[in-house]
């Protein structure tokens, strides 16, 4: 028994050694390089003209004066921002919408890219085609699929119990980024014949469903950042839900179209 006793004690001995010599190496810190933003490519197009967006400036929001700029084909590719520095790996993963602006001329559209939290090695995204709004002053024109009118958005953003205390900026990017959304579908919409001549019709559908996403993913950045009761986050949160039916509609009445 006492044999049997010092056999554990030293399996025991053992472990809490070998657990301690773990838990010293996560926490000394490394020298590695840190990606602060993913590698992105894709193209520009203006969804007033449906023709690539030239000289349009492409950055990270929280990095603006790390930037390229579009092509005469309105291609774009921005390599990622990284830095050398000392860290502490944890065995953790999680997933982050990065913020990247597309500015032509003064005006700003914004889109969202998902990567990780913390990169220790490069993450690429190809974002294919992003619609920026030349004129966006010009609202677009309504149709039966839109369950959002302009009124009902505008009372929205002027009431303070649904959308006091948010920021102005983040309000007009979310309503300009649901305007973009609904002008490409009428360009879609009336220009199907025209359009699937150079594109097939799966490529003008994945336009349609990305462009409503970054719409959802700005008006979700509202329900986040903005001071939240109760009652404005269920507000919020049903608009939300028409903006997502919208897209389901707007897609689905799309694809029943080209039929």
């Amino acid at each position: 028994m006492n044999l049997f006793n010092k056999h554990v004690r030293r399996v025991i001995r053992f472990g809490s050694y070998f657990g301690l010599g773990f838990v010293l190496l996560g926490c000394f810190p490394t020298i590695t390089k840190v990606f602060h933003t993913p590698s992105v490519a894709g193209r520009v197009l203006d969804v007033n003209t449906m023709q690539p967006a030239i000289n349009a400036s492409v950055f990270f929001s929280e990095h603006p004066d790390y930037k390229t700029t579009t092509n005469r084909e309105g291609e774009f590719s921005l390599a990622a921002l990284s830095s050398t520095e000392a860290v502490i790996k944890m065995p953790a993963h999680a997933l982050k919408q990065y913020p990247l602006t597309v500015q032509s001329n003064d005006i700003q559209d914004h889109f969202f890219v998902a990567s990780s939290l913390r990169m220790y090695r490069i993450e690429e995204r190809n974002l294919d085609s992003l619609f920026i709004d030349s004129q966006p002053n010009i609202p677009p024109t309504n149709h039966r699929v839109f369950l959002l009118s302009d009124h009902d958005i505008n009372s929205s953003f002027n009431s303070p119990s649904e959308f006091g205390g948010c920021s102005i900026a983040l309000l007009k990017n979310a309503k300009r980024s649901l305007y973009v959304a609904r002008k490409l579908f009428n360009q879609l919409h009336n220009q199907s014949t025209t359009l699937t001549q150079t594109n097939n019709s799966q490529t003008l559908a994945l336009w349609l469903q990305n462009a409503y996403q970054h719409a959802i993913l700005n008006w979700q950045m509202i329900a986040q950042d903005c001071p939240r009761t109760t009652e404005n986050f269920l507000q919020r949160d049903a608009m939300i839900d028409s903006i997502e039916k919208e897209s389901r509609e707007a897609l689905s009445y799309f694809n029943k179209a080209l039929l």
